[in-house]
């Protein structure tokens, strides 16, 4: 494996052992953390010693610790923010006075941590020249810390034992310890040093902190112990117990009675080597919980922990060298026998993938080459087939080994034991790629089996000649295979964190739903029904006149062989049988006479009144008679009547209107003479000056409305049929739109696309209720999201000036028309981003994004029946047509998910755990309890992802077969890969010229 480049050791399958963290050992809980022993939260300062309690012990502890006790356990806050502003308060109130902007000097701003409060700059002590107050001890940590970085490169015991003597005016022993214990110079800077490291974490909710170097100078009194300790180890070792600080550290630590003095000393750090110096510099301070949660200690926003944790396992194959395998094929040459071969290869070539299906390819070869049987994918495979990551995912649980086995990235496990994953890694790694070898083996085989499917014709002409003398030959051919070797590479650990979330579906198949609905065109019948819309004259048949009547008559060619009737016409009267105008008689004999005339009217007279009768003409009596007269009646109505008294010749030019107007309905009429006394003759002419009646322009009117009526009824009737047409056309379309709406099943709505499509869906819904589980965000209490309704975007309010065109429009001969371009302002909602939101919100978001690998979510999907028994039905109707993985998503009522923190991360994500508040800067101190020590133990030494993989247990090789052939005993053998890369080494070693 040395002689392997890195290059060629290909990855080919990744898997994930989780297991619990390992129990912290007293020696390394004394080594790499850095507790107060000093630290007591009570809440009454006068109650009584404990037994063997240093009576000056509430005096010298944590005076931050006192305040924040007593403001979380002395109140119950309603409202979070005020308990918080009166908290901050008192923290204010122990600093000294703040000063006002007039006493401010900015060189103090610049290297000083800051809070302004009422105007009022309050100076954050967060440097040990800050500190000095009443633990003098404090100015010597400086030069120290100066002392024991040097140490570092260049580490000698007694050396720095006498540095830090000279610095603190005394031996460490004599520092750190006197006969009642810790020295009161010791518990006081430590004190003091804590009281600092606490107000810097609670006041963090506020502004931004730098705990390095209080956390500096709680490591040089952690050397300084460590230093005392060693020293009276030494001591005891050298024979000389009974010190007053040997009695101490037994007062102080029980644990160390009765300890052997041939053996170290137990639990205790001790400063032999410079990695012991890096240990004990690299040590972390452990706070009480109650400072990282405030308010939360007692009501903690989030009791997730992690369940432990991963180790990234890698297998990695590399081609060791080409073996002759099986015989494929011998070929046999008698004696003296000339021979030529000339044949047709039937081939048949199937890759059979379990994701992918199988491809048939058909080839043709001129010369052989190898085609690859990566073991890769037929390790996916088999993860694929044993584990079952999809839907069907195969979970067991040994109870007796409390062993989970399921899937991360390939597959996942759970021991308790440290000791016991490696070698399980081991057996999990050479189980899969054994069985990813029989896979392929047994595919070759199948290869190697000649199918009729495709027939290919390859002409090969071949003469073999044997020569006389030279004995039989036989052609032996072989096949070649590969030998690989294979190794399991740790690729350091990871935070794991799992959780159950239920029907991780529902929203993305609800968003798809209200998506589906708003952007559906809904379609809508095509009301109203069509009805008859009869034409809605503007005039009446009484207000058709001959203008109106022209105006129809253009607009209505159905009245063009109608004529608007005269109102007054002048007509003759014609005798019917002679067709004469004349009405004459001449020698009438007898006194009396009457004539009756049948007569029409010329150019018709029908619908017309008579209004006036004119006569012209004259007449002869024979005796001028008073009695001589004569009466005209038309239509047997007098029209005139007239007597001349002793005149015998009458000239006539009457003109009479009748009594009243006489009525024709016909253009016939009767006019009789009836003349007294004896009548000689007569010559008259009749013409009727007639009047339109009443009725007949009535009727008319009405004819002609009825006309116009009767067309546009026509007219609304074909509009009728052609709207009723168009109705039942679009009522078609509807009924064929709805049927398409009704058509569209649940299924079809949360279908899914391609694989990728699937697989980003499915990783960014659960990386969403991951979210929540973690942030407890978009759950269903609103009142305790932080993130979720704090707005990032607003809008403010621009003056926009757009430039338009200006026509103005002549009005008049004086008034032009102009056109021109102006400025028109108009206020505009802009977007804008808020920034105060943004950057609260913005911190948490890219702290979440950063601190999880989000893209190696592993996840199995649980049946439908552990949701609520309401929600089965649904549940069971959604799947996925071609994706079944999708399909146990959207099917899913449970899904475990196992979510690992990003290397460098696992800290400030259990930070962010305790108080709800992202580490921004370098490592947060450690929070005291058992887990959080835990696991920031296992982390201490983690390995970034991929940088470098440490090999565990040993190598193993395996063959895959190839399609090659070669002959048995050929003058060129198989390539010697071993030797070709020892080779290529040494050349790549020798200096270039």
């Amino acid at each position: 494996m040395a002689n392997v480049p890195a290059v060629e050791q290909a990855p080919i399958l990744d898997f994930m052992m989780v297991r619990a963290p390992d129990p912290v050992s007293a020696a390394a809980m004394r080594r790499h953390y850095i507790r107060n022993w000093l630290l007591v939260l009570r809440g009454m300062v006068t109650h009584a010693p404990a037994p063997n309690e240093d009576p000056n012990l509430l005096q010298r502890s944590s005076k931050v610790g006192k305040l924040v006790f007593e403001k979380i356990f002395g109140q119950f806050p309603e409202q979070e923010e005020k308990a918080l502003e009166d908290l901050l308060a008192a923290l204010l109130s122990q600093l000294p006075p703040g000063i006002s902007g007039a006493e401010l000097l900015l060189e103090d701003l610049d290297r000083d941590t800051f809070l302004i409060r009422d105007d009022t700059y309050y100076l954050i002590p967060d440097r040990l020249d800050q500190l000095f107050g009443d633990a003098a001890l404090l100015a010597k940590l400086a030069p120290a810390t100066v002392v024991l970085e040097a140490a570092r490169s260049r580490f000698d015991l007694i050396t720095l034992t006498a540095a830090l003597e000279r610095i603190f005016d005394a031996p460490p022993v004599s520092v750190v310890f006197s006969g009642n214990g810790h020295s009161d110079a010791f518990g006081t800077a430590k004190r003091v040093l804590f009281d600092a490291l606490y107000r810097l974490f609670v006041l963090s909710q506020w502004i931004s902190v730098n705990p390095e170097p209080v956390s500096d100078g709680l490591r040089v009194l952690h050397v300084l112990e460590a230093l005392a300790i060693d020293e009276l180890y030494r001591r005891a070792r050298a024979g000389k117990p009974g010190s007053p600080q040997e009695a101490a550290i037994v007062a102080l630590f029980p644990d160390v009675r009765g300890w052997d003095v041939t053996k170290d000393l137990p639990g205790f750090p001790m400063l032999g080597t410079a990695a012991d110096l890096d240990a004990l510099l690299s040590a972390t301070p452990v706070i009480h919980p109650i400072f990282a949660r405030l308010f939360n200690f007692r009501h903690p926003f989030n009791d997730i922990k992690p369940i432990g944790i991963g180790d990234l396992k890698v297998v990695k194959q590399w081609l060791t060298a080409y073996r002759p395998g099986e015989i494929s094929h011998i070929h046999n040459i008698m004696q003296g026998e000339s021979k030529t071969r000339q044949h047709r290869v039937l081939e048949k070539s199937e890759d059979v993938f379990t994701l992918s299906g199988s491809r048939v390819e058909e080839t043709t070869k001129d010369t052989q080459t190898t085609d690859r049987f990566e073991v890769k994918a037929e390790a996916e495979n088999v993860i694929r087939d044993s584990l079952n990551v999809t839907a069907n995912a195969n979970l067991s649980y040994n109870n007796s080994a409390a062993m989970i086995t399921a899937s991360a990235g390939a597959g996942f496990g759970y021991t308790r034991a440290s000791e016991d994953h490696t070698k399980t890694a081991q057996n999990f790694a050479r189980d899969v790629v054994a069985k990813a070898i029989d896979r392929i083996e047994t595919r070759t085989t199948s290869q190697r089996t000649t199918t009729k499917l495709f027939e290919t014709e390859e002409k090969n002409r071949q003469v073999f000649n044997n020569v006389p003398g030279k004995g039989h030959v036989s052609g032996i051919y072989r096949w070649v295979d590969k030998e690989y070797t294979a190794q399991v590479f740790n690729y350091g650990k990871r935070l794991m964190f799992e959780f159950i979330v239920p029907e991780p579906a529902t929203f993305w198949v609800k968003s798809r739903i209200l998506a589906y609905e708003n952007a559906l065109d809904v379609p809508q019948p095509p009301y109203p029904e069509p009805t008859l819309k009869p034409k809605q004259f503007d005039f009446t048949w009484r207000q058709i006149d001959e203008a109106r009547f022209d105006q129809l008559c253009v607009e209505y060619p159905e009245l063009h062989d109608l004529r608007f009737p005269a109102r007054a016409l002048s007509a003759a009267v014609r005798d019917a049988q002679s067709r004469g105008r004349t009405f004459h008689e001449k020698d009438v004999q007898g006194a009396g006479h009457s004539v009756t005339y049948d007569c029409s009217i010329i150019g018709g007279a029908t619908g017309y009144d008579v209004a006036t009768v004119v006569v012209t003409g004259d007449a002869n009596f024979d005796h001028q008679t008073p009695n001589n007269g004569i009466q005209v009646y038309l239509n047997e109505r007098l029209v005139h009547q007239e007597t001349r008294p002793g005149t015998g010749y009458w000239a006539m030019g009457w003109r009479y209107p009748p009594d009243e107007p006489i009525s024709l309905t016909s253009d016939d009429a009767s006019l009789r003479l009836d003349f007294i006394d004896e009548l000689d003759y007569y010559n008259f002419d009749v013409t009727v000056e007639l009047t339109l009646s009443p009725g007949s322009l009535e009727r008319f009117q009405r004819r002609v409305f009825n006309i116009i009526s009767q067309v546009e009824h026509g007219k609304a009737e074909e509009d009728l049929k052609q709207r009723k047409l168009a109705h039942d056309a679009a009522m078609a379309e509807y009924n064929n739109r709805l049927g398409q709406v009704e058509a569209v099943a649940l299924r079809d709505l949360v279908a899914g696309g391609s694989d990728a499509a699937n697989k980003k869906v499915m990783d960014e819904e659960i990386k969403k209720h991951c979210i929540t589980m973690l942030t407890k965000e978009f759950d269903t209490i609103a009142g305790d999201d932080r993130l979720a309704d704090r707005p990032t975007t607003g809008s403010r309010t621009v003056c926009s000036v757009a430039t338009q065109l200006n026509v103005h429009r002549s009005t008049g001969e004086k008034d032009p028309t102009t056109v021109g371009y102006s400025a028109q302002p108009n206020k505009v909602e802009f977007p804008a981003i808020a920034i105060a939101g943004t950057r609260d919100k913005g911190s948490v978001v890219q702290f979440i994004e950063q601190a999880f690998e989000w893209q190696q979510l592993s996840y199995v999907f649980y049946p439908y029946f552990w949701a609520e028994q309401p929600h089965w039905i649904e549940l069971t109707s959604r799947f996925d047509d071609v994706d079944p993985t999708f399909s146990a998503f959207l099917r899913a009522g449970m899904c475990r998910v196992l979510l690992a923190v990003t290397p460098g991360y696992n800290h400030a994500a259990l930070h962010y755990l305790a108080t709800r508040r992202p580490w921004c800067g370098k490592s947060p101190p450690a929070i005291g309890d058992k887990l959080f020590i835990a696991l920031h133990e296992e982390m201490r030494a983690e390995q970034d992802d991929r940088a470098g993989g440490v090999p565990e247990g040993e190598p193993w090789t395996f063959v895959v077969p190839t399609s090659l052939v070669c002959l048995h005993d050929s003058m060129n053998p198989l390539p010697d890969l071993a030797a070709e890369r020892k080779a290529r080494a040494e050349t790549e070693k020798e200096p270039r010229r």
